[in-house]
């Protein structure tokens, strides 16, 4: 684990037993931080910045409105645009509407033990991945390719589903190369 973590956890702690059955990966362009200002029209229309969802099991009494239950973890540009902070937020409402979104779903484990949010996050901290810098504003992809391939070690997520997530970006790119560049834009874990 870490020992300075850059994580800040909005709402979670009393939804953190809640049981995850899917996770998605989905990009838009909604959070341009210091692209659209680079005055490059290709740079704006690109999908800028990548989160992933854990979708929660519903409880009724608590989500009884809501058609899915979200947390979103979302690592961003701090104001450096370097240095990354990874927010988790609690949702309450679909996916927003973005152009790109890739599903890994949650396995089922054989011994019947339940996969709670808290243990995606434990791995998250316990691998170091709260602790990241941005090339530039850029690598939000990355960061959750990495994170999806942890998960997967773990067995966590299907196997197969980063080599999954790498083609689908590949398809996504062949369709629209400015709406989603290759190669992917890395950061550094530190």
């Amino acid at each position: 684990m870490s020992t300075s973590s850059t994580i800040v956890q909005s709402g979670f702690v009393p939804y953190k037993s809640f049981v995850v059955t899917n996770m998605v990966l989905y990009g838009d362009s909604t959070n341009n931080v210091g692209i659209a200002a680079s005055g490059n029209d290709d740079d704006v229309k690109s999908i800028s910045h990548w989160r992933i969802a854990l979708e929660l099991e519903k409880d009724p009494k608590e989500f009884e409105k809501a058609e899915c239950a979200l947390f979103i973890l979302n690592m961003m540009p701090g104001a450096d645009l370097n240095t990354g902070i990874l927010t988790v937020s609690r949702r309450i409402n679909q996916l927003p509407s973005t152009t790109a979104k890739f599903k890994a779903p949650v396995i089922s484990l054989p011994w019947g033990d339940i996969i709670d949010a808290e243990t995606f996050i434990n791995i998250i901290l316990r691998n170091g991945r709260d602790r990241f810098k941005f090339t530039n504003g850029r690598g939000s992809r990355h960061w959750c390719g990495v994170i999806l391939h942890d998960f997967q070690d773990a067995g966590l997520v299907s196997a197969g589903s980063y080599q999954e997530f790498m083609m689908h970006l590949e398809e996504e790119n062949k369709k629209d190369p400015v709406c989603c560049p290759l190669p992917v834009a890395k950061g550094t874990f530190y």
